[in-house]
């Protein structure tokens, strides 16, 4: 009984109003906790989102410049195959030459030449072997 009287008189002593004040201000700070929380996870999800859409469109781009590059090889592999095949053609007929051995360069070497630059007409260009390098 001595107890309780104690308790009950130390309650009457307590400032309520304190009490009232430290409860209204942890409920403020939990809410406010919640809302931050709710915001974090709001932004990390549209943060995720926008991370996978850009992963995706860097796949589709690698992909279009992986393809484009196979392109290019592969017709650089093409237009070499075809160069070696024109050399070879082009050393053959030179060996047959009938003024091979003479200095200087003859009408026959002359259209060798040319034959090797790709050019239908003497002294003429092609360019390139791909448009796009």
């Amino acid at each position: 009984m001595a107890v309780l009287a104690a308790v009950l008189t130390l309650v009457g002593k307590v400032k309520w109003q304190g009490v009232v004040l430290a409860a209204a201000a942890a409920l403020a700070w939990r809410a406010i906790d919640l809302a931050f929380e709710r915001g974090r996870a709001a932004c990390e999800a549209e943060f995720r989102t926008a991370a996978s859409t850009e992963r995706l469109r860097q796949a589709r781009a690698n992909q279009l410049a992986l393809a484009s590059g196979a392109e290019i090889v592969s017709a650089l592999a093409e237009e070499n195959a075809r160069l070696k095949t024109l050399l070879m053609e082009i050393a053959d007929d030179a060996r047959d030459l009938s003024d091979g051995d003479a200095c200087g360069l003859g009408a026959d070497g002359l259209r060798l030449l040319d034959r090797l630059s790709g050019s239908p007409e003497p002294g003429g260009s092609t360019g390139g072997p791909h448009p796009r390098l």
